[in-house]
């Protein structure tokens, strides 16, 4: 083998990064170890002999009987290998094409077994540009990285491809749309497809994305393209290539393909066209919920206390009261999840402290209680009028900000029923007493009907507010503070106030309105303590349970996005970069193999670190805790008594996996962890 073309017949079509090319799986057979023969596998040819490695052998080899355990041990999980099962995968690395010589993430080579396999292979392909990556942090080449240079086989990392991208697919597909070069976030309109230099913390409803900054997979742009669909890409050279500036503010084609970005010139007729076609798929969604519930209830007291995955279900059901967001944070305290440390056989109980927040639900009928209070009538007519003309599509993007904007202050001045004031200061009175801090502070975070549902997770959508038990302004005026992004005075009626008001901000409506959703909408409140009230906040972090920009399709395991402090993963701070690190399982009995494919850069204009967010201990300790969680979800969801086939949804491959988990976590000084948030994964 001269190149890699010359077996191009043989190898699949690769994964979404452009960067990540074609691939052929190769298997050597060690049986002899002093005459070893490699396999490259034909992938465009059926069935599972094809695809996988111990198929392969089955079918193909002499003289082969193991069963599929014995394989996997003899093949990944030695040293004295029988067999070797790997990966030739093409790479462009400044501008220039090369093949990645590299093994499964959860091999546990040795140095001198990456080295007899790299001669192995270059024995049978001479000629070839082919270099050795790492696709574990176990799969080091410190002592023999003379030698495989010396075969002309360098070692590369991850960090280094990925580095060096010019050009991501995030969503494949293709729209119409007027073609707008770093506009204003407030001048935008679902039918722009728009260039911007630097990722913004909030991405209107668009038409197609294309960023001259790299999008982290966790970040809040990819993400709600994922969710919505939009076309979008990281294209370097948008905001330079004079072809694509001659196109600004005229009708466009977009087609972001797997390996470069087209934008050609279009008509209107065609851009009014695909709209019209795009909103006639869309059915109208009026969101159900319970309107008599009226009473605030810990999330300990949310559904039963039991080892049944039936009672954690019962907190999960509770979204029809509470919310997605509340109803999920007592499901992380239930027994079968994290439970309490006070609980004897829990999570909690095994770490010695409780790894979800304490806290209380209030429920939707609160809301509906403050919105028809008719002292609040005036505000009761205002949003119906604000939303009649939403669903009629009546209003330009500043008829929108200006109504938005005079709807809120109403929001800040409406009175409170007393009733629900009273019943929320009295829980958070308890709580505050539970933990032995009177002077507590707390956060009022936003838990909507139209939020962590079906192909909608709204996230980033509302808000959340501070509340001082002690504030001593009990007199002034509720007031937002738009540069702290907080409610003044730091009281429970403010921060009510606010959270009621975040249902009608700009962004909440748009995103609805793309959605179709359009009755229904209505707010609950999930209460916490401050993260840090018990220790700094050393790290944050976000985990979605698959593999995102899996470069091949049999990768099992978990996406974690890290940053320093209390820096943000899905939606960073404008040239700041979430570091992005897989956790590789697909065998359970095995350790898990952690790849980094970017270091973090915690602030603007930082450099990126030489190292990890996390420790080891904390990722392989986050890892365990998370499968436990996911298996507990599937359980519950399914209704099942026991964990049954949940068992092994931790570990199935991205080319399988129906669906996923998004989880966010606090790391303390004090080295404990506060799982704050669990959803279903949309993007």
């Amino acid at each position: 083998m001269e190149d890699f073309d010359s077996i191009s017949a043989i190898v699949d079509s690769g994964g979404s990064n452009s960067n990540f090319g074609k691939a052929t799986k190769f298997l050597i057979d060690n049986r002899n170890a002093k005459v070893p023969v490699i396999y490259f596998i034909n992938a465009n040819s059926p069935g599972e002999e094809h695809q996988y490695h111990y198929n392969f052998a089955s079918k193909y080899l002499k003289d082969f009987s193991l069963d599929v355990d014995t394989f996997n041990d003899n093949t990944y999980f030695t040293q004295n290998k029988t067999f070797y099962a790997g990966v030739l995968r093409a790479y462009t690395l400044r501008d220039q094409t090369f093949v990645g010589f590299q093994f499964y993430p959860q091999d546990v080579l040795s140095e001198e077994t990456i080295l007899h396999a790299a001669r192995v292979l270059r024995m049978q392909a001479p000629t070839l540009d082919v270099r050795f990556v790492a696709t574990g942090s176990q799969q080091t080449v410190v002592t023999i990285k003379h030698l495989l240079d010396e075969l002309k086989i360098p070692a590369l990392t991850f960090d280094t491809i990925l580095g060096d991208m010019s050009y991501s697919p995030i969503v494949q597909g293709t729209s119409y749309g007027t073609l707008r070069l770093r506009p204003a976030e407030n001048a935008t309109t679902p039918r722009d497809i728009v260039i911007l230099d630097v990722l913004p913390l909030y991405l209107s409803v668009l038409s197609g994305v294309i960023t001259t900054q790299f999008q982290d997979a966790n970040s809040h742009v990819s993400l709600k393209s994922r969710e919505r669909g939009t076309p979008d890409c990281y294209l370097k050279s948008a905001s330079t290539d004079p072809a694509i500036l001659a196109l600004v503010d005229k009708p466009v084609k977009f087609t972001v393909g797997p390996l470069n970005a087209t934008i050609e010139g279009a008509t209107q007729e065609e851009v009014d066209g695909y709209h019209n076609a795009l909103n006639a798929k869309k059915q109208p969604i009026i969101m159900n919920y319970d309107k008599t519930f009226d009473q605030v209830v810990t999330y300990d007291t949310l559904c039963p206390r039991s080892n049944a995955f039936t009672d954690a279900a019962v907190c999960m059901a509770n979204k029809n009261i509470f919310g997605s967001k509340a109803a999920n944070l007592a499901f992380l305290a239930h027994p079968t999840a994290l439970g309490r440390a006070s609980e004897n056989g829990t999570l909690s109980a095994q770490y010695g402290y409780d790894l979800s927040p304490e806290g209380f639900a209030i429920p939707f009928k609160f809301y509906d209680d403050f919105v028809n209070l008719p002292e609040n009538a005036n505000l009761k007519s205002a949003i119906d009028n604000l939303q009649a003309s939403v669903n009629q599509d009546k209003l330009a993007k500043a008829e929108l900000t200006k109504a938005v904007a005079d709807l809120q202050n109403l929001f800040y001045s409406a009175k409170i029923p007393q009733a629900v004031l009273d019943k929320v200061t009295a829980a958070a009175a308890a709580l505050a007493g539970k933990i032995g801090d009177p002077k507590l502070n707390l956060k009022f975070r936003s838990s909507a009907s139209a939020e962590d549902i079906e192909g909608f997770d709204g996230a980033g959508l509302y808000s959340s507010f501070s509340v001082k038990l002690n504030e001593k302004d009990v007199t002034s005026p509720c007031t937002y503070d738009p540069v702290k992004d907080d409610m003044n005075p730091k009281r429970i009626d403010c921060a009510l106030r606010g959270v009621y008001a975040s249902l009608y901000n700009v962004r909440g409506v748009e995103e609805r309105r793309f959605a179709r959703i359009e009755g229904g909408i209505t707010m609950g409140i999930a209460v916490v303590p401050k993260y840090a009230h018990e220790s700094p906040i050393k790290a944050n972090s976000v985990i979605v349970t698959k593999i995102q920009e899996a470069t091949q399709r049999d990768l099992a395991g978990y996406t974690i996005g890290s940053q320093e402090l209390n820096g943000l993963v899905t939606n960073p701070e404008p040239g700041s970069l979430a570091e992005m690190t897989w956790a590789i399982q697909a065998i359970r009995e095995q350790p898990v193999a952690f790849n980094t494919l970017r270091q973090a850069v915690p602030k603007p204009g930082d450099a990126a670190r030489t190292s990890r967010v996390l420790t080891d201990q904390q990722l392989r300790e986050t890892v365990s805790i998370t499968q436990r969680l996911e298996i507990a979800y599937c359980a519950a969801k399914a209704g099942n008594n026991t964990v049954g086939d949940c068992e092994y949804v931790p570990f199935e491959p991205v080319e399988t996996k129906k669906g996923a988990l998004d989880l966010e976590i606090k790391f303390l000084e004090n080295g404990h962890y506060v799982f704050k948030q669990i959803r279903e994964f949309n993007g």
